[in-house]
C-alpha cells in the first residue's frame, strides 16, 4: 500500500515537471496580451466581481447547449470582472475553438500556465494542438499533443498522435514523371528539405529495376532520377536512412512503381521564317515526335499583299487553324496540299525536309506560309498546327541608306556575285509604290534621297526584288534590324554626309573636351620659362559641303596665349592638316 502511494506521488510530481517543458514564446506573448486586453475591457472602478459566478454558470449551460459564441461572450465578461483561474481560461479556450475564434490558443496557453490540475493542463495543451492541426501545422500540433498526453490520456488524441507521427516523419509525398524531355526523369517530392552535404551519395539510397542510365540528384525537397527510358516501367525503392536537412532520417523504406509513358505526338518548325536558296537546299526542316504522317499545306501571299502582312507583324506569328483559313480566304491562296510520311525512332525528335523547291515550281512570286498538321487526329480532337513563313530565292539583298539616297545591293545566294537586271521596287507603309529601278552591272540599284523623306504612311517600308524565272525576295527597311527600345537604348541621329574623326599628334583627347582645351598652355613650363601648348588640327572639306573652322592656340610676342581662327578653304578633296607652331614650345624635349 505504501509503495502504491509512493508511485502515485511520483507520477503527480513528474507530470507537472514534464509539462513545463512545453514552451512557446510566441504563444506566451499572445496569451499575455490577450489576458491584458480582456482585463482592461472594464475599468477597475467599474468591475463587478459578484457577477462572475452567475456568468460562469450561464456560460456552462450555453456551452453544453453548443451555443459557443454566447458562452465565449459570458466567459470574457467574467474574466473582465475578475475571474482569472485556469478553469475559466480552459472553458473559454474550448468555447473559442468550437466557435472558430482565433484567440483559442492564447486562452488555452493562459489555462496551461494558471492551472495546477494535470487534467486541466493536459486539456489546455490539447486545445492548442487541435488549433494547430486545424491550420495544418502538423509538427506544432504533434508537439502540443505529446506534451498534453504527459498529463492525461485521451484515446482520440492518442490515435491522432500516431497519425501525425506518420505524417510529419521524413517521407516521400509525391512522385512526378517528366516524360516530355528527350531523356525522361522521375522526381520524388519529400515533406522536408533533403540534406545537401557534399559527402552524400544520393544514388546509394536508391534501387531501381531496370537500372537507371542516369544519375540521382537532390535539390531542396526533391530527389530526381535521371536516365529513364520512355515506354518503360520501373520498380524504385528509396532506402531508409536518407538524411533530411533537419538532421532527421527516413525511418522506413519507400517503394513505388513508376510508369514512364511515350512522349506526346508533336510537330514544330525551328523558327518563324526562312529564306532558302534555290540551289543546294534540301528543303524546309520539320521536326516531329511520334508521328508517322503529317498533312501539309502551302499558302501563297503575293507581293502586293506583302506590305500589309509585314506591317501587321503577321510574319512573326504562329497561327491557329481558324487564322490559317482566314489567310486562305482573304489575303492568300492555297497552292499545294498533301501528306508526307515520317520515319524514325519513337520518342526521339525526327527532322524531315519538306521539298519546297519541287512544290513551288512555277507558283509565282510572293512569300509562302508552310502549314504542318497531325494526320492522326480524330474529328473530335484538335491540336495546334505548326506554321512557318518561307521564301525560296537566289536573291540576296543588302540596303545602304544615307542622306543622299538608298543603294540596294543584289547578289546571288549561290556564289555571292552581283546580279544585274533585277527589278527593284520600294514600297511605303501604306503599300504605295515610291520608286522602281533595275540593278546595274555591279548589282546596285539606286533610289534618290528625296523619295526617302516621307513620314507616316509615306515612310519607306519594304524593298522587293524580282529576278529571272519569277525569283522573288524582299527586305524590310521600315524599322531597325535590332529593336532595343524596350531596353532603354536608342540610336544616334544620322550625322549628315560625313563623320570626321580627328587625332592629334599627342593622342586621342577625352570626348568631353576639345583638342585645344585639353592642355593648359600655362602649365608644364620648363626651367627656361618656355610654355607648352597643344597640337591643333584643321579640316578642309569639298566645296559643296559647309566649311568647318578650327581654332588653335598661338603665342604673342609677349608670351601670352591667344586664339586665332582660320577659315577653311574649299578643296577638290577632303584633307586633314596638322600644324605645329614651333619646335621649342609645341614638341616634347628631344623631338
Amino acid at each position: 500500500m505504501l509503495r502504491s502511494l509512493l508511485v502515485l506521488c511520483l507520477v503527480c510530481i513528474a507530470a507537472p515537471a514534464m509539462a513545463q517543458e512545453y514552451k512557446s514564446k510566441e504563444l506566451a506573448d499572445a496569451a499575455r496580451d490577450w489576458r491584458q486586453e480582456l482585463i482592461d475591457g472594464i475599468p477597475a472602478n467599474k468591475k463587478q466581481p459578484n457577477l462572475v459566478a452567475g456568468l460562469r454558470r450561464a456560460a456552462e449551460i450555453e456551452y453544453q447547449a453548443k451555443d459557443y459564441r454566447a458562452a465565449v461572450g459570458r466567459l470574457r465578461s467574467a474574466i473582465a470582472n475578475g475571474a482569472d483561474d485556469g478553469l475559466v481560461w480552459l472553458r473559454l479556450a474550448q468555447s473559442e475553438l468550437a466557435a472558430g475564434d482565433d484567440h483559442a490558443m492564447a486562452s488555452a496557453y493562459n489555462a496551461y500556465l494558471k492551472s495546477t490540475d494535470p487534467v486541466e493542463r493536459g486539456a489546455a495543451l490539447f486545445v492548442i494542438g487541435r488549433d494547430y492541426d486545424r491550420h495544418d501545422k502538423q509538427k506544432e500540433a504533434l508537439a502540443a499533443f505529446e506534451a498534453g498526453l504527459a498529463f492525461t490520456r485521451l484515446s482520440a488524441i492518442v490515435e491522432r498522435v500516431e497519425e501525425l507521427r506518420r505524417l510529419v516523419a521524413f517521407r516521400v509525398t509525391r512522385v512526378e514523371v517528366q516524360a516530355e524531355a528527350d531523356a525522361a526523369r522521375a522526381c520524388l517530392r519529400f515533406n522536408e528539405k533533403i540534406a545537401a552535404k557534399g559527402d552524400i551519395s544520393y544514388g546509394a539510397f536508391v534501387r531501381s529495376e531496370p537500372k537507371l542510365d542516369g544519375i540521382v540528384t537532390a535539390r531542396d525537397d526533391t530527389l530526381c532520377l535521371d536516365g529513364m527510358k520512355h515506354g518503360t516501367i520501373y520498380n524504385v525503392e528509396v532506402l531508409s536512412g536518407l538524411p533530411a536537412a533537419t538532421g532527421e532520417q527516413m525511418a522506413e523504406k519507400f517503394a513505388t512503381r513508376i510508369v514512364v509513358p511515350d512522349r506526346k505526338p508533336q510537330l514544330r518548325f525551328s523558327g518563324t521564317g526562312y529564306v532558302l536558296p534555290k540551289q543546294g537546299t534540301s528543303g524546309l526542316p520539320l521536326t516531329t515526335i511520334n508521328l508517322d504522317k503529317v498533312k501539309l499545306r502551302l499558302v501563297r501571299v503575293n507581293e502586293r499583299n506583302l506590305v500589309p502582312s509585314i506591317d501587321a507583324e503577321r510574319l512573326t506569328m504562329s497561327f491557329s487553324t481558324y487564322e490559317i483559313d482566314e489567310i486562305v480566304n482573304r489575303t492568300g491562296s492555297l497552292v499545294w496540299e498533301g501528306e508526307m510520311a515520317i520515319s524514325g525512332e519513337r520518342n526521339r525528335p525526327i527532322t524531315t525536309a519538306i521539298p519546297l523547291k519541287d512544290m513551288l515550281r512555277e507558283k509565282g512570286p510572293g512569300i509562302y506560309l508552310a502549314i504542318a498538321e497531325r494526320a492522326d487526329l480524330r474529328q473530335d480532337e484538335y491540336a495546334e498546327p505548326a506554321t512557318n513563313w518561307v521564301l525560296v530565292s537566289n536573291l540576296g539583298l543588302a540596303v545602304y541608306k544615307g542622306a543622299d539616297g538608298m543603294a540596294v545591293d543584289v547578289r546571288s545566294l549561290a556564289d555571292g556575285k552581283p546580279l544585274s537586271g533585277v527589278a527593284v521596287r520600294l514600297y511605303a507603309r501604306n503599300n504605295g509604290e515610291l520608286a522602281a529601278g533595275t540593278s546595274d552591272a555591279g548589282g546596285i540599284a539606286r533610289i534618290p534621297g528625296g523619295l526617302l523623306r516621307g513620314r507616316g504612311g509615306d515612310e519607306p517600308f519594304v524593298v522587293t526584288t524580282l529576278g529571272p524565272d519569277n525569283d522573288f525576295n524582299f527586305l524590310e527597311v521600315g524599322r531597325a534590324a535590332f529593336d532595343l527600345s524596350d531596353r532603354g537604348v536608342s540610336g544616334r541621329a544620322q550625322p549628315g554626309p560625313v563623320d570626321a574623326f580627328l587625332y592629334t599628334d599627342r593622342g586621342i583627347h577625352p570626348a568631353c573636351r576639345s583638342a585645344c582645351g585639353c592642355c593648359d598652355p600655362t602649365a608644364s613650363r620648363s626651367s627656361a620659362g618656355s610654355s607648352r601648348g597643344t597640337s591643333w588640327a584643321r579640316i578642309i572639306r569639298v566645296s559643296h559641303w559647309p566649311a568647318m573652322r578650327a581654332s588653335a592656340p598661338g603665342r604673342s610676342s609677349s608670351g601670352s596665349t591667344r586664339r586665332r581662327r582660320r577659315s577653311a578653304r574649299p578643296s577638290s578633296r577632303s584633307r586633314i592638316l596638322s600644324r605645329r607652331s614651333s619646335r621649342s614650345s609645341w614638341l616634347p624635349p628631344g623631338s
